[in-house]
């Protein structure tokens, strides 16, 4: 607690007032909260997520703090599960904010309704679906563009997906609005 609280002081110290940018994400669910110096962090995180009421009496369940130009310190990321809190400093890589952000949504949502924020891809074929794990280098783009061929196949996410059960069975929903897909997969979907 000592240690968030400490990290917590210095990245407000360098959230200026007239450089803050505050976006409420709804993730499955889940409100988490960015706060941020970086205008590119900003408009990636809002494109990405779903939005949330930002004013009201809504509190964010998380809150992720990508804070840049912070004399001293090397580029640097911190996760408290604990405190639902998340740190980036002097970073404008927004794959650091969106994982830190997702680390967040899912222990919330598996705290809050048994749900599983799975890291990995899900397909859909007719209504049924495969969660798809590999690491990197495992091959897994060139296993999803063979089954993307079939017919009916269809990608729902490539990356992460919340693996929840509902009234039907077990549910697999993308919590983000756009798929992120590295330049890699145009080798294996033309």
């Amino acid at each position: 607690i000592d240690e968030r609280n400490a990290l917590l002081a210095e990245a407000e110290r360098h959230l200026p007032a007239d450089a803050y940018f505050e976006w409420n994400a709804s993730i499955g669910g889940v409100i988490v909260q960015l706060r941020t110096n970086s205008p590119h962090l900003a408009d990636f995180f809002q494109e990405n997520f779903y939005p949330a009421p930002l004013e009201g009496d809504l509190e964010p369940h998380a809150v992720v703090y990508a804070v840049k130009d912070v004399p001293g310190r090397e580029p640097s990321a911190y996760v408290s599960l604990e405190t639902a809190t998340a740190f980036a400093f002097n970073t404008s890589f927004y794959g650091q904010v969106r994982s830190l952000t997702m680390a967040l949504a899912g222990e919330a949502a598996g705290r809050s309704g048994g749900a599983l924020l799975a890291h990995c891809a899900c397909l859909d074929r007719d209504g049924g679906g495969a969660l798809v794990w590999g690491a990197g280098g495992s091959g897994r783009t060139a296993v999803l563009g063979r089954a993307l061929e079939a017919e009916g196949g269809r990608l729902v996410g490539n990356d992460a997906v919340l693996v929840r059960t509902g009234a039907s069975g077990v549910v697999a929903d993308l919590v983000e609005r756009k798929l992120y897909l590295k330049a890699k997969w145009a080798a294996h979907l033309p």
